[in-house]
């Protein structure tokens, strides 16, 4: 790749945060989108996780993509496809039409979390891509948090139908920068192999098989606490949606920074040889260390003490994004990486938040108790450190 990696690695960022702020401005619009159309809980957790159906279907064919287009048509077609159809789904009326717009975000948006993290990878110095990754990953929680500020601001200010336009024109305008980069292929090139040979390639990958279930598990519990915050902060303790979504994104926003990149600041120093067990023993100790906090949060009867222990809860989760990517990154053959991120974010996505989000819901409306039903989303984290634990302990030897 010609030119300056920090542009680069800003460029990708940016786009990043783009496209995690269309992605949860879902969040906010929601209880306004509810009673527009009339909705019970369990749909609107439906329209909630509607895009993840497009994102499972891309991510699950990604890496079959990239070994048939260059990763910069890749990258131009994803944010077109997800920079669209946000805008569409405010212009589209209708609950049919919104799902569908949805969907089609989420086939954007996971070719495009697929490919960056590999052209970061052939780009940066060993001794940098922690801090690399973090860098990247730190957009995430920047994002959300603008998806849950910006989202409840413009709610207020313009409703949710002209929100979504306005955000998917913004993304679309980072379209020309895409066009004028250069990027280079992988520096090895993935072999044309059949889908289901590369599935069995990652099979043999021990510490990517338990290392990729156990994020399912952490997205479980992330999506949960992400959608169903603002319903939860104005029915347990009357905070307005606007307020309430406001409070929640600052806390990511902060505790996203230093999260993130202090989870890849701790990468790069931590003792020991094997930057892949370095990887999981951080990642099973910032996990366990959230799971007391993810409990309090739900059942504190103060508002002040349920944010106090999201912020707890954020900050050691995101400590996670960096260690946990080189993990899919690098306990595979290099020649399958496209596979191995496009996997890793397919199970994720559907045992994680294709899950979480709709079954609060829907246990929310049997239980009449939302608070209840949250209480699944601490139980997962549970799961998630068990299963990193369990890839930390693998000894195996790792594909070459």
């Amino acid at each position: 790749m010609n030119g300056d990696p920090r542009f680069l690695i800003f460029l990708l960022a940016s786009l990043n945060l783009l496209n995690y702020l269309d992605q949860y401005l879902i969040a906010p619009f929601g209880p306004s989108i509810q009673r527009t159309l009339g909705l019970n809980d369990a749909q609107l957790g439906f329209v909630g996780s509607a895009y993840l159906w497009g994102f499972l279907l891309s991510s699950l064919l990604i890496g079959q993509i990239a070994k048939r287009m260059t990763r910069k048509s890749i990258l131009v077609a994803s944010l077109a496809i997800w920079g669209l159809a946000t805008a569409l789904c405010g212009w589209l009326p209708g609950l049919v039409l919104l799902i569908v717009m949805r969907a089609i975000m989420g086939l954007g948006q996971a070719a495009f979390t697929a490919i960056a993290p590999t052209i970061i990878d052939d780009e940066v110095e060993p001794a940098k891509k922690g801090r690399a990754l973090s860098f990247f990953y730190a957009a995430v929680p920047v994002g959300t948090a603008l998806g849950f500020i910006l989202g409840g601001l413009m709610n207020k200010a313009v409703g949710w139908h002209l929100g979504f336009v306005v955000a998917g024109l913004a993304s679309l305008m980072l379209l020309p920068w895409l066009f004028a980069l250069h990027v280079e292929e992988s520096k090895t090139k993935e072999a044309k192999k059949s889908f289901w040979r590369d599935i069995s390639e990652l099979w043999k990958a021990k510490r990517y098989v338990f290392g990729v279930a156990g994020y399912a598990a952490q997205t479980f519990a992330v999506a949960g606490f992400a959608f169903w915050a603002p319903s939860f902060l104005l029915r347990k303790f009357s905070y307005p949606t606007v307020e309430g979504s406001l409070i929640f994104g600052i806390i990511l926003v902060a505790t996203g920074f230093i999260g993130t990149l202090g989870g890849g600041w701790l990468f790069d120093r931590w003792p020991g040889k094997d930057r892949v067990r370095i990887a999981l023993e951080l990642s099973t100790l910032a996990t366990l260390a959230s799971i007391p906090f993810a409990v309090l949060g739900v059942m504190t009867g103060t508002a002040a003490v349920f944010f106090v222990s999201m912020a707890v809860v954020q900050t050691a989760v995101f400590m996670t994004f960096s260690p946990i990517n080189a993990v899919f990154l690098e306990s595979v053959p290099i020649s399958i990486r496209n596979s191995a991120m496009g996997m890793s974010m397919f199970i994720g996505r559907a045992l994680g938040d294709t899950i979480s989000i709709w079954l609060v819901g829907s246990l929310s409306d049997r239980w009449h108790n939302l608070t209840f039903a949250m209480l699944i989303l601490p139980a997962a984290l549970v799961v998630n450190a068990a299963l990193w634990f369990i890839a930390f302990k693998c000894r195996c030897r790792e594909l070459k």
